[in-house]
């Protein structure tokens, strides 16, 4: 198998699949996972996903997982868009956002892999 370049892809190692850095945000049911990962190319990627915790009618548990990849060209511009969408609101209504000021109201874990 070879990738647009033509080189020869190599299969991803175990150890590849696995985050480089870990942050975890928990929220209720909610569950965000910041995850920094290589790629076969040694280059960082930003993998966010939000996972949800559903019941099924029979009282079964189950994780509804939304995943967004963030390339190394992006980071800028995504962080620049997170914070200013983040200061529209703050500044549009400040009450709105829940526990701004307050760091018990969600918590972080701090999980870092190496």
């Amino acid at each position: 198998m070879t990738d647009s370049e033509g080189l020869l892809a190599q299969p991803e190692s175990q150890s590849a699949k696995q985050p480089v850095f870990t942050r975890i945000v928990k929220s209720g049911r909610r569950t965000y996972f910041f995850d920094v990962r290589l790629t076969d190319r040694n280059e960082y990627y930003l993998s966010i996903t939000e996972s949800k915790k559903k019941f099924m009618h029979n009282d079964k548990t189950y994780f509804e997982k939304h995943k967004i990849l963030i390339y190394g060209k992006d980071f800028t511009d995504f962080a620049r868009a997170f914070h200013e969408s983040v200061d529209f609101i703050l500044a549009a209504n400040p009450l709105a956002v829940k526990g701004v000021n307050d760091s018990n109201d969600s918590k972080t874990d701090d999980n870092t892999n190496i």
